[in-house]
C-alpha cells in the first residue's frame, strides 16, 4: 500500500475501490449497484496501472491477497492499517497492525470512530479492534 499512496482499499462487488477511486475490471462497464457515495471517480484498471505507473502482476497480488484473506476493506490512518474482518449493524471490527504500540490511542483514529483497541498477545505489533 505504500507503493501505491492508498489510504483505502476496498472490494466491492468484485471490483477495487482505491481511496476514493473505483477501478473497474473488464467485465464491469458500469457500476451503478453500488451506493455511488462511496466512490468519487471511476476508471479502468489498465487506465489506472498506467497512471499509476505500476506493474498489473502487482496489483492483482493485491487483489488475490484480499480475496483470499477475506478481507474487503484495508484502511490506512497514522502508521496502522486497519484490516476489516467483519461487519455487523454499522459496527466493524478486525486487526490492526501497527510498529507503534495504539493500545491506548483509541480516541486517536478518525477511522470509522474506533471504539477498542486491544493487544494480541502472542502476534508482536497486532492489535484487534472494534469500531462503530
Amino acid at each position: 500500500m505504500e507503493e501505491f499512496s492508498i489510504d483505502r482499499l476496498e472490494l466491492r462487488e468484485g471490483n477495487l475501490v482505491i481511496n476514493d477511486t473505483l477501478l473497474l475490471s473488464n467485465s464491469s462497464s458500469v457500476y451503478s449497484s453500488t451506493d455511488p457515495r462511496w466512490t468519487a471517480h471511476q476508471m479502468k484498471i489498465e487506465e489506472w496501472i498506467k497512471n499509476k505507473k505500476i506493474k498489473q502482476e502487482t496489483l492483482t497480488a493485491l487483489f488475490n491477497l484480499m480475496t483470499n484473506s477475506k478481507n474487503q476493506r484495508i484502511v490506512k490512518e497514522r502508521e496502522v492499517y486497519f484490516f476489516n474482518e467483519g461487519s455487523w449493524i454499522d459496527a466493524d471490527w478486525g486487526k490492526a497492525y501497527s510498529i507503534h504500540n495504539i493500545s491506548s490511542k483509541k480516541p486517536d483514529f478518525s477511522f470509522d470512530n474506533v471504539q477498542e483497541i486491544k493487544t494480541i498477545d502472542d502476534r508482536p505489533n497486532w492489535y484487534e479492534y472494534y469500531a462503530d
